[in-house]
Parts: C-alpha cells; structure tokens; sequence
C-alpha cells in the first residue's frame, strides 16, 4: 500500500480546486480518467489524465492554465 503523504497530498489538494474551476472545460482524456491542466514550461496549457500530469508536476511543470496562454 502506497502513502498519499508530502507533495502528492498537496498535488490532490489542488487538482480538486484545478477540477471544480475548470469542468465546463472541454478534456482530451478518456471520459472515465480524471483530467488534469498543467502549465507546461511555463508555455503551453495542457488537459492530461491524472497519471501523465503527475510526471510532468515531477519535473517541474505547474498545475493550472500557464498565464496568458
């Protein structure tokens, strides 16, 4: 059994404010997988499943929209 224990719990604490503010959004994802919008490079807003934005948060990509973009 895995702990949801230091950033992981902040990440889950913030993809549900990132999903309540962004479900009128539209997603690429399956419908059955949770959606996640990342900031990637600080460039481009990406709509990922929960497992992929995961890796990018590891290498340093932000949750939400990147600003002005």
């Amino acid at each position: 059994m895995v702990s949801v224990t230091g950033k992981y719990s902040f990440v889950l604490a913030i993809l549900l404010g990132v999903l309540i503010s962004a479900c009128a959004g539209s997603t690429t994802v399956a419908s059955d997988e949770t959606a996640m919008i990342v900031c990637h490079d600080n460039r481009r807003t990406l709509t990922l499943p929960e497992d992929e934005a995961v890796k990018h948060l590891d290498h340093g990509d932000n949750i939400g929209a990147c600003a002005g973009k």
